[in-house]
């Protein structure tokens, strides 16, 4: 069955992304696309929709959405996708031909023409996709599903008619990669000692980033992530401050500000080709088992989020980073010793069924007082080995763990 989908998309690089993604795959076709700001300007939203459906030949109907949010200022945050959207790479972006009414009123006009078909796909921030959502005409009914960086959304004509009834109410609730309504749990994934070798991060990556702390910082210096860890470490020269992060890695302090920098120094070495993630064999054959059988992933490291992403995208058993659907850290998140960290990640999550998988007791501590499941990693070998995990399950592969990721 084709799935037709409306993508409501502010076209900065990741949607981009999606866009092409999308009409490759067979069993989907996009039937409409509505701008938003985001990560650019409502203005060159519109442009890059323009670029990327005309790389495809997709002749669909374009029409303009939100240029602001409901309230205050649209922030665009031009350092991450660059001001146009696309990187500042200088694609030539005409306007596209746009539709004479709004993107909600396309949404209208979807919903009637295609009864209990059209998907609406939320790119985007999930408060901008509940506003989205919040924001959807009174002449169309909804039912949204949360998935991965999306919102996607049956639309339904509400009758205008009783013999439109059956019709306009009928609806298929499916996620976007289709199968069952049952939300199956989440399972979290802490990093070093877990997936992966205590060694690899602490003599492999430690290693990489070491020297280089200073270069980067004088080399980046007006980047303003790397201008706030610099201040937050005290400022001062690059050699004061370079000094208190090999004194933290020495004690292996888990300092935002030195785990911000390494993860930007990590994650050009791993586009360059420099570092390949190690990962325990049993570890890949299980993450894409659970996927496929319906378990949700997500990652909660002390490494920052932008290390994270390519240490599991770069990886000697091919692009595990596909697999994993949120990523925490301790600035998205908090310490990884309190339970309120975990709290927050629930919340986010929005699940009840909460797994947590780490070598280090005190984290599980922290999770099951916050109500999650806990099971703890015993690697042969790490640092964890001989650890007491008190009251928590405890295994020594991912092979010894089930479907649900509690022990079998």
């Amino acid at each position: 069955m084709v799935r037709n989908i409306v993508v409501d998309t502010d076209t900065g690089i990741d949607d981009a992304h999606t866009l092409l993604c999308l009409a490759g795959r067979p069993d989907a076709e996009i039937v409409g696309i509505t701008s938003v700001f985001g990560n650019c300007a409502e203005e060159d939203a519109v442009r890059n929709i323009g670029h990327v459906t005309g790389l495809l030949g997709l002749d669909v109907p374009i029409a303009r959405g939100a240029a602001r949010p409901p309230a205050g200022v649209a922030h665009i945050t031009g350092h991450v996708h660059g001001k146009d959207g696309l990187g500042d790479r200088g694609y030539e972006r005409p306007p596209p031909e746009v539709t004479g009414g709004s993107g909600a009123e396309l949404l209208v006009r979807l919903a009637h023409e295609r009864p209990g078909e059209p998907d609406l796909l939320a790119l985007g921030r999930r408060r901008s996709r509940q506003r989205g959502r919040q924001r959807l005409p009174d002449e169309v009914a909804a039912d949204a599903h949360p998935r991965r960086a999306a919102t996607v959304v049956r639309l339904r004509a509400r009758p205008r008619h009783p013999c439109d009834h059956q019709s306009g109410h009928r609806t298929l609730r499916r996620r976007l990669r289709g199968g069952t309504d049952q939300m199956t749990g989440w399972t979290v994934l802490d990093i070093e000692g877990t997936t992966s070798s205590t060694e690899s991060v602490h003599v492999g990556l430690y290693a990489f980033a070491r020297p280089r702390l200073g270069p980067w910082i004088d080399a980046n210096r007006d980047d303003p992530v790397v201008r706030a860890a610099v201040e937050e470490i005290g400022g001062g020269t690059t050699e004061e401050v370079v000094k208190v992060l090999h004194d933290w890695m020495d004690h292996d302090v888990k300092a935002t500000p030195l785990k911000t920098l390494q993860g930007r120094i990590w994650a050009a070495g791993f586009a360059a080709g420099e570092l390949t993630a190690h990962f325990f064999p049993d570890v890949a054959p299980a993450l894409r088992a659970w996927h496929a059988e319906g378990r949700h992933l997500a990652v909660f490291s002390s490494g920052s989020v932008s290390a994270q992403r390519p240490w599991f995208a770069h990886t000697g058993d091919g692009d595990l980073s596909v697999l994993v659907e949120r990523w925490f850290d301790t600035v998205n998140a908090g310490p990884k010793r309190e339970a309120s960290s975990y709290r927050r990640i629930a919340a986010e999550l929005g699940g009840t069924d909460l797994l947590f998988l780490s070598d280090v007791p005190a984290e599980l501590d922290a999770a099951a007082a916050a109500g999650w499941r806990t099971t703890g990693l015993r690697r042969p070998g790490e640092p964890s080995e001989e650890a007491d995990f008190g009251p928590h399950p405890v295994v020594t592969s991912f092979g010894d763990l089930g479907f649900s990721g509690g022990p079998r």
